[in-house]
């Protein structure tokens, strides 16, 4: 079952995550094989980034742990918090895959 990591960024923060944007995609791209999907979290007026989802395709808690902690978002110090938690997906386009 994959891991999700929910990534929340500091208060008026979207400079750094702007400047830091370049060298997290880097790192994105070096880890196609254990990535199932991952994105930005927007504010409601569409203006920006303010956290990240992120869905690994491990089972192992650790190397979810490492990822988030190579990110070079978290490196920067971007983000106020990070929670990983365990993820189903039980939807994929409109259609119930699992109960």
């Amino acid at each position: 079952m994959p891991y999700a990591i929910f990534s929340q960024d500091k208060p008026d923060a979207l400079q750094l995550r702007n400047e830091t944007r370049p060298k997290h995609r880097e790192f994105l791209a070096t880890q196609s094989d254990l990535l199932l999907m991952a994105g930005p979290i927007i504010d409601d007026a569409g203006s920006g980034g303010i956290g990240s989802l992120t869905v690994l395709n491990t089972e192992d808690r650790v190397i979810a742990r490492n990822f988030a902690e190579a990110d070079p978002y978290f490196r920067v110090g971007l983000y106020e918090s990070v929670v990983i938690r365990r993820w189903k997906q039980t939807i994929r386009d409109g259609e119930r895959i699992s109960s």
